[in-house]
Parts: C-alpha cells; sequence; structure tokens
C-alpha cells in the first residue's frame, strides 16, 4: 500500500512533463498571409494555410484550461477537408485576433 504513496507523485510528474514537452514542442507563425503550424520533435509535422482562405476560428476553454490561460484553437479554411486543431495553446484568444487580423477578416 505505500507504494502508491510513492508511485504517485512520479506518475503524477510524469504526466505534467509530458503535457508541457507536447506544448512546447509546437509552433505557429504567421508570415504575411502565410500560417505555418508545426508540432512534432522526432517526427515533425508541418501545416502551412493561407489566412485569407480562414472562415472560421473558435477558441473551447474548459474551466481548467480558462484557469491556465490556455485553451484549444480550431481553425477552419475554405477548400479544406479538415479542421487544424491545436491543443492546450496559449492565449488562445490573442492568437485567434492575430490570425483573423493577418486574414483580413473582420470580427464580431
Amino acid at each position: 500500500m505505500l507504494v502508491w504513496l510513492y508511485a504517485a507523485p512520479v506518475l503524477i510528474l510524469a504526466v505534467t512533463v509530458y503535457a508541457q514537452l507536447r506544448r512546447l514542442l509546437i509552433s505557429l507563425t504567421i508570415q504575411g498571409h502565410t500560417l505555418r503550424y508545426q508540432a512534432g520533435l522526432f517526427v515533425r509535422s508541418t501545416r502551412t494555410l493561407d489566412v485569407r482562405k480562414v472562415q472560421d476560428v473558435r477558441v473551447d476553454q474548459s474551466l481548467f484550461q480558462r484557469m491556465l490561460g490556455t485553451g484549444d484553437l480550431s481553425i477552419e479554411t475554405a477548400g479544406e477537408t479538415s479542421r487544424l486543431v491545436i491543443a492546450n495553446i496559449d492565449r488562445p484568444h490573442e492568437i485567434a485576433h492575430l490570425i483573423l487580423q493577418a486574414g483580413g477578416t473582420p470580427e464580431n
């Protein structure tokens, strides 16, 4: 029974470190009218979007994410078959605003 007293904090620390590393390995860059999303360490995935074609930018935040200032950012563009979802991004409302500004999309 005492093993769980030692294992629980180690498990919580491992999960926290893993989640933080995943967040740090995400890059989102806006240059001109191009948005580039890169993720991964050993296998790097890159997705490039034309911000002028952005039709919808959505921010979803749980209570815990609001307390931490993070959220899930969802971007949908015209002509794309799928939505780009970036989970647990810092300052998601600011980033959504920047994407809409870069694309010239009017905000409500």
